[in-house]
């Protein structure tokens, strides 16, 4: 067999050994979680691969200011290594961030090009203090390096971050917010990683009242969606219906119900002065649903190395398909499916 496939092989079975049953908690400056942007769902994806990118430097920052009281980012090895210097530009740093982490499959490389190619023009607004004084930085978040076309997953791009911006992203005197990765890269409604988030700051809580005017600002939609009704189906419904069905898909902690509170001067229908959140959590990791799902998507993964072109033996295979997840399943299953190709596309190797 030739030598590309035996490392495409072998980076399969790497990934597949891995115990991806084990959730991936993002830990985020809670400046971040409120920081007013009107990203789409891939955009949404991307920045939070971004955060991902991070964590090494947020928790540094964390511990920092847990031990000396002092809230400066600059301290952390992302600033002080030169390691995530940018070469082409002194007040930058780099991050390098491979196309499969993206998790995106090969049909949405297009999409996905798309969205980072217009992520550097969306400005967004960063809440942080000076000298107890409240201030705002307002710019993009990022700017892109990427080639021309993806090739591969292999290949990479650059995301550029200005070290004044990266400051104060990683600004933890407000504190910080703990989130599940895999309920961003799976929602299907570009609303719903900003709500998860911003909710996962009270999850502990029974309930939580958020002012409407405020949740339209930080959703940046203070001009959109301005019959009620819409707002509601297009945002609360929405992201209700996807955080529930990663609920029972065993990929969100907790999803929200809503209720509607009218000032007293105020009739008791269209727009509500206050929206009160209650958190339902996710007893259960897979309900009989999400794990009747997970059964047959380990049944074809097994299928599919048990076949005629991988035809890895039982017991591998077995072992293999009990790391299966709902959430790393697309990923593996397209993986397999380019070594099928590849085989099937070059048959003098078999």
């Amino acid at each position: 067999m030739s030598t590309p496939l035996k490392k495409s092989s072998r980076a399969l079975l790497k990934e597949l050994s891995t115990d991806k049953n084990e959730n991936t908690w993002l830990l985020q400056p809670t400046v971040l979680t409120f920081m007013k942007h009107d990203y789409t769902l891939m955009q949404n994806k991307i920045y939070h691969q971004v955060i991902d990118k991070l964590q090494f430097a947020v928790k540094e920052a964390i511990t920092n200011y847990k031990s000396t009281n002092v809230d400066d980012a600059t301290k952390t090895s992302l600033f002080t290594t030169g390691d995530y210097d940018d070469p082409d530009n002194p007040d930058s740093l780099r991050l390098k961030i491979h196309i499969s982490e993206f998790g995106v499959a090969r049909t949405s490389y297009s999409q996905l090009k798309d969205a980072l190619r217009t992520i550097s023009c969306i400005p967004v607004e960063i809440p942080y203090e000076i000298d107890g004084r409240p201030w705002m930085q307002l710019e993009s978040l990022c700017s892109i390096r990427m080639p021309k076309e993806f090739q591969a997953r292999t290949d990479f791009i650059y995301i550029i971050i200005k070290k004044r911006t990266a400051n104060c992203m990683l600004s933890i005197k407000s504190g910080y917010t703990k989130y599940l990765k895999q309920t961003v890269t799976n929602s299907r409604n570009s609303y719903t990683p900003r709500l998860y988030t911003l909710l996962s700051l009270y999850k502990g809580m029974p309930s939580k009242k958020i002012k409407t005017r405020y949740l339209r600002q930080l959703l940046c939609v203070e001009d959109k969606y301005k019959i009620w009704r819409d707002f509601r189906v297009k945002i609360l419904e929405s992201a209700y219906k996807d955080l529930k069905r990663m609920c029972i898909d065993g990929i969100a902690d907790f999803y929200f119900e809503w209720e509607n509170i009218y000032g007293p001067d105020q009739r008791k229908a269209g727009e509500p002065e206050t929206i009160m959140f209650t958190f339902h959590g996710a007893d259960n990791p897979l309900t009989q649903v999400g794990q009747d799902t997970l059964i047959k998507q380990q049944k074809y993964i097994y299928d599919l190395l048990r076949g005629q072109l991988i035809m890895m033996d039982e017991k591998r295979a077995t072992e293999l398909q009990n790391r299966i997840t709902l959430d790393n399943y697309k990923e593996i299953q397209e993986s397999i499916l380019y070594i099928y190709d590849y085989l099937t596309s070059h048959p003098k190797i078999l």
